[in-house]
């Protein structure tokens, strides 16, 4: 059988083999059109044409392919059983037969499977179409995360707990990984963010995340010793440096002490310290405590020779020993302030056989004082023997730098003092001796002893 366009022309005698019976009597030409695959035959007596050929095999429903989300509730085999059976299509000769190349689904990641089938529909002349589609289980959602735990706040890094186990579920029931992560930040030293990260991760590679936000913000001040007891001194520069004093920390860092003493000298003679120990950490969250310390001068002066009695000879010079002896005494420096003698003598008028008592008193800045009385008591008769008054002299006086001491009948001691009692010199002498001065000009007296008596003269230098 030849193409009707080949021109070569193939002819058979028996018709009813191929035309359908009664078609007419005679030759019959037999030709494939290449255009459209079907086959004609044609009576060459009486021109009539037709197609041989019947309709090959039609889709009614074809082939496609099926994408399934991974679930629990899936049946899988069920659903892949039904996609394969849920095509068919029709035939022009014989019985529609469809058939496919399956071999089973082939595992993918966790739960998911597919596998691409070709389906072939042929009919009973020999006619087939075919066409390729993918039956598909796929794992798209990302696993469901639990509710992140409740934003946190801490003092300290270190009471930062550890992460805590958390957990997720899957539409596909498959494994899921769990990676936690700690993003900090330390911007701010004093209030740090944690971001704390779970990830859930399933087969596929399918992830969801929640997220707890941690903060570390120290607002604790240091916890400050026990304050000093309040101490009280006489003098201010008995008072003690500060003490060295330290604090603790709820998160033990760094601690800063810094001391101050606030002085209130309104009462001169009551002065009140607060001495304060302020303790501050990193954070600048700060304690302090304080003591009182108080500077109160209660104690009275002291005399370094304190007044006592004297008893003297009537002489000519009794005033003049009367005010050497007022001035005679004196006081030992005070511990805090300034010391003032003074005595309760007003009269220089003495007579002999008069005792005279006099109180001495020592007063300091904050009015502590100390009195002692002593008398003077002139005896009514003279007893000069031995020693005789009336020939010593102090020549020349007044002086400008020398005097000589003339009258002595033997070695005596000589002192000079002020009129406020200071010691100027103190030496032996014999008669005639010759006494040097350095001092600046003014009244001295000069004191001279013999034995248990003395007299008292007045120098005069200019």
């Amino acid at each position: 059988m030849a193409s009707l366009n080949n021109g070569t022309l193939n002819w058979f005698n028996n018709i009813d083999l191929f035309a359908p019976v009664g078609f007419g009597q005679g030759i019959v030409h037999m030709a494939e059109n290449p255009l459209d695959g079907f086959i004609y035959y044609s009576n060459i007596f009486n021109g009539q044409l037709r197609r041989l050929t019947f309709d090959g095999p039609k889709w009614t429903v074809e082939p496609t392919d099926l994408t399934l989300e991974c679930s629990s509730e899936l049946d899988i085999n069920n659903e892949f059983a039904n996609w394969l059976s849920g095509f068919s299509g029709t035939v022009g000769c014989g019985t529609a037969n469809l058939t496919n190349d399956s071999e089973g689904l082939q595992s993918n990641c966790g739960n998911t499977f597919s596998e691409e089938v070709t389906f072939t529909l042929s009919d009973g002349c020999g006619n087939e179409i075919s066409k390729t589609a993918t039956f598909s289980i796929v794992d798209t959602s990302a696993p469901t995360a639990p509710t992140a735990p409740d934003a946190a706040t801490y003092e300290c890094i270190d009471e930062v707990p550890a992460s805590a186990e958390l957990t997720a579920t899957d539409n596909c029931d498959g494994d899921i990984t769990v990676i936690g992560t700690d993003s900090v930040d330390t911007t701010n030293p004093c209030e740090v963010i944690i971001t704390r990260t779970w990830t859930f991760i399933d087969s596929c590679n399918n992830e969801s995340s929640v997220s707890q936000i941690i903060t570390v913000a120290d607002i604790t001040a240091p916890t400050a010793p026990t304050a000093p007891d309040a101490a009280t001194y006489e003098c201010i520069d008995e008072v003690p440096a500060s003490a060295e004093l330290t604090a603790t920390d709820n998160c033990d860092g760094d601690i800063t002490v810094i001391g101050t003493d606030s002085v209130d000298t309104t009462n001169p003679c009551e002065v009140i310290i607060t001495r304060t120990w302020t303790f501050t950490d990193s954070c600048n969250n700060e304690s302090s405590i304080s003591q009182i310390i108080t500077v109160a001068d209660t104690t009275a002066p002291q005399w370094d020779n304190p007044p006592n009695n004297l008893n003297i000879s009537c002489s000519e010079n009794i005033t003049e020993q009367f005010v050497f002896w007022l001035n005679s005494f004196n006081a030992i420096p005070d511990n805090c302030s300034n010391v003032t003698q003074s005595n309760d003598n007003v009269d220089f008028d003495l007579e002999c056989g008069e005792t005279r008592t006099v109180t001495f008193t020592l007063s300091d800045d904050c009015g502590n004082t100390n009195s002692v009385s002593a008398d003077f008591t002139i005896e009514a008769t003279l007893n000069l023997s031995n020693f005789d008054l009336t020939k010593i002299r102090l020549f020349p006086n007044p002086t400008q730098s020398q005097f000589t001491v003339t009258g002595l009948s033997e070695s005596s001691q000589l002192t000079v003092y002020t009129l406020s009692g200071q010691l100027i010199m103190k030496q032996e002498i014999e008669n005639n001796s010759i006494l040097k001065l350095n001092v600046e000009a003014g009244i001295y007296m000069v004191k001279i002893e013999q034995k248990d008596k003395f007299l008292v003269k007045r120098l005069i230098v200019n």
